[in-house]
């Protein structure tokens, strides 16, 4: 049988999880102490959102291809309700799942992810800032060679860190910067019809729009993320949306029209700021790039499917 990707995995643990406790978050503590399956069935959700964050935390990439429908409701039901109530209880269970030692195998069953757990002392992306790290051991490297100021290996160590400051100093690089807005971009569920659409190599492909804007923004360049973004909402507009006017801000005008949860995402306002970034050098905020990339989120994760001109995604 074919192995369940980690976006699946979870959907159909959450799913089964769901109706063993009648769709109540609260119901996941006392009836997991209930029932070995229950119990089983918590541990298995808890280990594929897990399996799933961490897939995600390790991509390189922001962009989820072939996201299967529902999963952005299912990952945030979840985080928002259930996540402390289900680890509260995994934890609990840890000792009853290994007296029942059947139930390991089963457990454990299907969770091959390619991402698997770091080993003790190994970077963790789930949990660990890689700025902080690589700067931690930068600071680490300097101290070294300041202590042995000979032949040794520390010499690397010194002309490594050397290199560092000079790069950072003719480039601007701010790699604690960098790595604080990466990690606090959320990952981007593509359906599988705006996956297929066009290849990643295609100029106009969401994919490769979504790619340049985040790293536009991760990189401190963010009137250049601005650009992609509007790139990006007119594209997926025209292309997935099927609207087509002569501009941008009639195809918006469109698309308020028809589709009435558009409207609060403020189209014409980010078309606007892009015009006055690109045309008249305005500055703008990380919070600006973060809330239109937020925007192109979701007409990514919401656009409708091809076979249905013009339905519309509650």
């Amino acid at each position: 049988m074919e192995r369940l990707s980690d976006a699946a995995r979870f959907l159909a643990e959450f799913s089964a999880l769901r109706s063993r406790v009648n769709n109540n978050p609260r119901n996941v503590g006392w009836m997991s102490k209930q029932t070995v399956p229950t119990l089983g069935s918590v541990m298995r959700t808890c280990v594929a959102r897990d399996v799933l964050a961490r897939f995600l935390a390790n991509s390189p990439t922001k962009a989820y291809q072939r996201a299967p429908s529902g999963l952005r409701a299912a990952c945030d039901e979840y985080d928002a309700a259930w996540k402390d109530h289900v680890e509260a209880a995994f934890e609990r269970g840890l000792p009853e799942m290994f007296r029942a030692r059947a139930m390991l195998p089963e457990l454990l069953d299907g969770f091959d992810s390619s991402t698997p757990n770091p080993e003790p002392g190994d970077f963790d992306a789930l949990s660990d800032d890689p700025g902080a790290v690589i700067l931690e051991g930068l600071a680490w490297m300097a101290a070294e060679a300041a202590d042995d100021p000979g032949e040794g290996i520390t010499w690397r160590y010194r002309r490594t860190v050397q290199a560092w400051h000079q790069f950072c100093a003719s480039t601007g690089f701010d790699l604690s910067q960098s790595s604080r807005r990466w990690r606090s971009l959320q990952p981007v569920f593509l359906p599988p019809h705006v996956s297929n659409a066009s290849g990643a190599s295609s100029p106009k492909s969401p994919t490769r729009l979504l790619d340049q804007a985040v790293r536009a923004y991760v990189f401190g360049a963010p009137a250049a993320a601005i650009g992609m973004c509007r790139a990006l909402m007119e594209e997926v507009l025209r292309s997935h949306y099927r609207i087509e006017a002569e501009d941008l801000e009639k195809v918006i005008a469109i698309a308020e029209a028809r589709i009435p949860w558009v409207r609060p995402l403020n189209l014409q306002a980010r078309r606007r700021l892009a015009n006055q970034v690109l045309h008249d050098a305005r500055a703008v905020e990380d919070d600006a790039v973060k809330d239109f990339l937020a925007v192109v989120r979701s007409l990514i994760e919401r656009a409708p499917p091809p076979q249905h001109p013009g339905s519309i995604t509650p």
